[in-house]
């Protein structure tokens, strides 16, 4: 049988601390973050060797200096080996409703056989097209004409378009 590591004690909280302990230190900071209730009792609890004293003065240290996973209430972490998967494109837009959208979502509506001969849409222009259809419903007479008048430089045939493919998005994502 294999024993676990002996719990070191040391009149210094920083000195001495097992890659053990710190571990649950770290898992304990992240469960419990400031202003839980009773939370350095919960994380004295978790990582279980340690007084409540070098807990605190501990977790203060690494929350401060960012170290271990403490850092997480700065932010959204993301893990090293799952960076890989995230691009970070253009500055976001925003639409009339005031939810951002990544530029190249605005761009993607344009088909690979019209995209040279069709420009891609702007999110003020989108934004146009949304605040035209509202205003004129469904059952208006000769809509999408009043439509595309409402969307400067842009067709009946294209506003039409752009309307399909932004459906299409919506429903794809239900």
């Amino acid at each position: 049988p294999v024993a676990a590591a002996p719990a070191v004690v040391s009149s210094n909280p920083g000195v001495d601390w097992t890659d053990e302990e710190m571990r649950k230190l770290d898992k304990a900071l992240m469960r419990f973050p400031s202003g839980t209730s009773k939370r350095w009792e919960k994380v004295t609890a978790m990582v279980g060797t340690r007084p409540q004293d070098d807990v605190i003065a501990v977790g203060k240290m690494r929350e401060e200096s960012g170290g271990g996973n403490a850092s997480a209430s700065q932010g959204h972490v993301i893990k090293e080996k799952h960076m890989k998967n995230v691009s970070i494109g253009d500055a976001p837009s925003v639409r009339d409703d005031g939810v951002e959208v990544a530029a190249e979502e605005e761009s993607e509506d344009a088909d690979a056989d019209s995209a040279s001969a069709e420009k891609p849409w702007t999110a003020a222009e989108t934004s146009a097209l949304i605040k035209a259809m509202r205003a004129f419903p469904n059952g208006t007479p000769s809509r999408w004409e009043k439509v595309a008048e409402g969307v400067p430089g842009r067709s009946k045939a294209e506003c039409m378009k752009h309307f399909t493919n932004l459906r299409s998005k919506v429903r794809g994502k239900k």
